[in-house]
């Protein structure tokens, strides 16, 4: 080879070097941009549902103290027997039937949002069904420990956080937990 040609590869490779970089950086940004945006995606997938699961939730746990709540008033109407007691008392009734139902519905709901929780989904599930047999054992006897039903709120809540972190890939609080244990 005469030096000619050497000097021609020498400026042949000195072109192309750079050009190969390029085109590499370029196919590995592309890759990732492709990885990032199906992380992403997945992470919207999973905001959704774990705020599906946290918004159910907390409608479940607001529907459980007005349930409370109203089966107090109902006791008290019962008492009292202010003027026009039969009316208030049948329409507190009617309220805390339709609370049955709302918390039929939102017990469908949970247990759709729940099983994306694998390792905690089921500990939800659990303390939601004990809080409503919990309260089934209220209405019915009109007797029942308040305490328990708040202790099983509780739960129910500590229980769907954790849910709710497992969903999101996180790592539940750990000043939160000791609450807890």
């Amino acid at each position: 080879m005469n030096e000619q040609t050497v000097e021609i590869l020498k400026l042949v490779a000195a072109f192309l070097t750079p050009l190969i970089i390029l085109i590499v950086g370029l196919a590995i940004n592309r890759n990732l941009e492709k990885s990032k945006a199906a992380l992403s995606k997945e992470k919207d997938w999973q905001n959704w549902w774990a705020g599906k699961l946290l918004s159910v939730a907390h409608e479940y746990n607001s529907t459980v103290s007005e349930c409370v709540t109203c089966l107090f008033q109902l006791k008290q109407i019962e008492d009292e027997k202010l003027s026009g007691w039969e009316t208030e008392l049948k329409a507190k009734a009617d309220c805390i039937r339709n609370i049955i139902r709302r918390l039929q519905y939102l017990d469908w709901e949970i247990q759709n949002y729940a099983q994306f929780a694998q390792a905690q989904g089921h500990t939800v599930l659990k303390t939601e069904k004990e809080l409503y047999n919990l309260l089934g054992s209220l209405i019915n006897t009109k007797q029942g420990n308040l305490e328990e039903i708040r202790k099983t709120q509780f739960e129910f809540n500590d229980a769907v956080r954790r849910a709710h972190a497992e969903i999101l890939e996180l790592t539940p609080n750990k000043l939160l937990q000791a609450t807890r244990d």
